[in-house]
């Protein structure tokens, strides 16, 4: 069983700034925390300006006057951990969480897969680089030698057992995650690196420094078994982005926006999915929160497409304060469905859905409608409004038999018979005798002295005065 390790050593300061441009990706920034504030992590910028590990904030700001500083919070390591398990889970079913920022991935069912070990690794860093982020890569034949690696920087990339052995005999004692006493203790006596441990025999190296090292000896050569606890992803998706600055205008949300639904878009990929309905969240600087709702005509996946909707419906909202803070989840998912539900061609059907879907993001849902038919022989009720996206309801009710105009007036108006020449007809209606609306009609195709087609009626139970009352109820195209 083989095992990919993957460390990003500014794992929490890459994930709050996920929602960020590449041009302010390449400035200076630091992850604070603690009281006082000191510096947990920087990016290579800051590093390069002298930067570091547990400089005060004053330090650090005097180093670099524009530094931009980020705030840890409790939930962020496990947070941006789970987020990097979570797009990971994509290359294997197996994904475990190793804290401070390590996942461990068993990717030995999955070689097949992607044809060989080189493009299982290529494609891993494609989508790292997606998600801006520049991970330590390593391999090995159990998952404590990996992720040792890993962390130690060792670019390890091969399926070989004594490469990996080789490996980690060039790990030093204080990278094999040993206590600082044990570490102290064996540079005591000389031994600096692993391979030296490996020439000494067990009994030998458990007298002298206790059966916790020959266990770690053991696991790395892959001797004991090395029980894990699996990721599992949640059913639903949440994701959060803290924002660095303020925003005070709904088009500068527009690129974190873009990135939680890229995000998104890799989630339904994965399983298949698509979106019906998903919510934004949006939190003020005076602590007030706000849901803002998107429900699709058509279930949708695509992040371009979610991202261009969701713009049509923001320019009817006003943010109320400066927003601090924003996040995506998703409410109800759809099955993801082609454009093509034959073997045949079927052109411009998906540019349909999608004209329908500006419309009502643009409009609102309740003023696109699409329509329908009804088991109804009065032709004043035969129609009716339907969800621009129920389309299976209209299809279900069959025509009723004779032809039909496609203008259909909203209430028929008396016309003069001297107008009409009758070219079809007549066709008989009688319905409604159970209720309160009972039409005995005989309508005729007719043409208009102005040459129009129409559909025309009289009563078919009229006095002989009556009789000479004609009406027309509808237009031929």
């Amino acid at each position: 069983m083989w095992w990919l390790a993957v460390h990003e050593p500014q794992l929490e300061l890459n994930y709050l700034r996920r929602g960020e441009s590449e041009q302010e990706w390449l400035e200076p920034a630091a992850l604070m925390a603690g009281k006082p504030a000191k510096v947990m992590q920087a990016n290579l910028a800051a590093a390069k300006a002298g930067v570091s590990f547990g400089q005060s904030m004053a330090t650090a700001t005097a180093l670099v006057s524009d530094l931009r500083l980020y705030s840890a919070y409790p939930e962020l390591s496990d947070e941006s951990l789970k987020w990097l398990a979570h797009w990971s889970y994509r290359f294997s079913a197996r994904v475990c969480l190793r804290e401070p920022g390590c996942v461990l991935l068993e990717i030995g069912s999955m070689i097949k897969l992607f044809g060989s070990i080189g493009q299982l690794l290529d494609n891993y860093r494609h989508v790292a680089e997606l998600h801006l982020l520049n991970p330590n890569l390593a391999i090995a034949d159990n998952p404590l030698a990996a992720e040792l690696l890993a962390r130690s920087h060792q670019p390890q990339h091969q399926l070989s057992r004594p490469k990996v052995q080789q490996a980690l005999g060039r790990l030093a004692v204080e990278q094999l995650g040993l206590e600082p006493s044990a570490v102290a203790s064996l540079k005591g006596m000389g031994l600096t690196h692993f391979h030296e441990l490996q020439a000494l025999p067990q009994a030998e190296l458990g007298l002298r420094f206790g059966g916790d090292l020959v266990e770690l000896v053991a696991k790395l050569k892959g001797q004991l078994p090395q029980p894990l606890e699996f990721y599992q992803p949640p059913q639903g998706y949440q994701r959060r982005l803290p924002l660095n600055h303020e925003i005070e205008l709904l088009s500068v949300l527009q690129f974190p926006l873009q990135r939680l639904l890229g995000e998104l878009q890799l989630y339904l990929q994965q399983r298949q999915l698509a979106v019906n309905c998903w919510k934004l969240w949006l939190k003020y600087r005076d602590g007030e929160q706000e849901w803002l709702t998107f429900e699709l005509a058509f279930a949708e996946h695509q992040a371009a497409k979610l991202l261009q909707l969701a713009q049509l419906q923001l320019e009817r909202h006003q943010l109320t304060a400066p927003v601090i803070e924003m996040g995506i989840k998703v409410a109800r998912f759809g099955a993801l469905q082609g454009n093509n539900k034959s073997w045949l061609p079927q052109k411009g059907n998906y540019e349909k859905q999608q004209l329908v879907a500006r419309l009502q993001a643009r409009l609102g849902e309740q003023r696109v409608k699409g329509l329908g038919l009804q088991d109804q022989h009065r032709p004043e009720l035969a129609w009716q409004t339907l969800a621009a996206n129920n389309t299976e309801q209209s299809l279900s009710t069959k025509v009723s038999p004779g032809q039909r105009p496609n203008w259909l007036l909203p209430q028929a108006l008396p016309i003069k018979r001297q107008q009409l020449m009758l070219l079809r007809g007549p066709e008989r209606i009688e319905s409604g005798w159970w209720d309160e609306h009972w039409v005995q009609r005989d309508y005729y195709l007719a043409r208009h002295d102005n040459g129009a087609l129409c559909w025309v009626y009289r009563s078919a139970d009229a006095q002989d005065q009556l009789q000479k009352q004609w009406f027309v109820h509808g237009w031929f195209g």
